[in-house]
């Protein structure tokens, strides 16, 4: 677990140097700023949950190839179900169902555009990649257990460090020289290192908030000059 911990604390502090370097000749600059807002769904087949969320996100983009921004979601109560067996009993079949509790995920994006910075299309799609930290949430508030005196293989988890990765396209609709609308689909991969006891393999730790495809819709705003 400690090696796995430093690994993603290392792929973080990366990332953020990186990010130094790009923006560190144009740091009281405000050309190119942009802002979103908008909505999210995450389709989580692995407990058959559709959780929207709310973006909030800050970035720069200078018109050139690469881009780049940062996210803030906030991840709003959905329910969720799954199948799994009595932990005594492999033949007893188990239902498990809830709602999830509000969470809230940090993420940095990189965006290429497929098309050439001198291109005067309104439409702009591009290719992106990034990371996330899930800060909280991502954990059960209510379950309930069907049949009642069942003891279910698979425990939800209760607590853990939950990063991620994500991968897709998008596009921008370019409304003016200010504002645009944005719009993304993707999948991202989540990984979920837990603090709860499996009881040597005995159980089955269940991430709710598990590996997923996505899409985002937003208006956008650019600063076009200082």
């Amino acid at each position: 677990m400690r090696r796995i911990l430093m690994s993603a604390g290392i792929l973080i502090l990366a990332v953020v140097s990186a990010n130094a370097q790009y923006k560190k000749a144009s740091f009281l600059n405000k050309t190119g700023r942009t802002y979103d807002l908008g909505g999210s769904m995450r389709f989580i087949s692995d407990v058959k949950s559709t959780v929207p969320g709310i973006i909030y996100s800050y970035g720069r983009d200078k018109g050139k190839r690469l881009f780049h921004w940062y996210d803030l979601e906030l991840l709003l109560p959905a329910t969720f179900s799954f199948n799994s067996v009595d932990i005594n009993d492999n033949s007893i079949p188990v239902h498990v169902e809830g709602k999830s509790k509000v969470g809230l995920a940090w993420r940095y994006n990189l965006g290429v555009y497929f098309l050439s910075p001198e291109s005067e299309s309104k439409i702009k799609p591009f290719a992106t990649a990034g990371i996330n930290v899930l800060l909280l949430g991502g954990t059960a508030k209510t379950y309930t257990v069907s049949p009642e005196s069942a003891n279910p293989k698979d425990l939800l988890a209760g607590s853990g460090f939950s990063l991620g990765g994500n991968a897709g396209i998008g596009a921008i609709y370019t409304l003016n020289s200010k504002f645009g609308i944005k719009a993304t689909g993707g999948y991202n991969y989540q990984t979920l290192i837990s603090q709860d006891e499996d009881y040597g393999g005995t159980y089955k730790i269940k991430n709710i908030f598990d590996s997923h495809p996505y899409i985002t819709l937003g208006v956008r705003f650019i600063v076009p000059e200082d």
